[in-house]
């Protein structure tokens, strides 16, 4: 939960992590999702080979295997200021490596970033 509004955020095998969120507890009809990320590059065929990958683009587009949402400062030693510690970041296991992922929630219209942190 932040700011009001529950959030799931989701890996899909096409590279991409999206947020879902529901605007109205009482009302599951009233749930959206947007892309937060793509763990790869952002190609053409990602996500046209279907669940199978028949195009062979996993090694492009990525294909993120889980996702942990923690507070930032308990895997990012680089989060010095108190706002950044306390920010809620996502680490995701990848086919590409292990990501952080850091403005999940898109504050202040800044983009979410991603890092290698292994």
């Amino acid at each position: 939960k932040y700011k009001g509004t529950e959030y799931i955020f989701a890996a899909l095998a096409d590279g991409r992590i999206v947020r879902i969120e529901g605007a109205d507890e009482d009302d599951d009809d009233d749930m959206r999702w947007s892309t937060v990320i793509r763990t790869g590059e952002d190609h053409f065929l990602c996500g046209k080979g279907g669940p199978a990958d028949t195009t062979d683009t996993e090694r492009i587009c990525g294909r993120p295997l889980g996702l942990a949402l923690v507070k930032r400062s308990t895997v990012d030693p680089r989060a010095t200021s108190k706002q950044q510690q306390d920010q809620d970041v996502l680490v995701a296991l990848d086919t590409l490596g292990l990501f952080l992922i850091t403005n999940i929630y898109h504050e202040e219209s800044t983009a979410p970033t991603k890092r290698i942190l292994a």
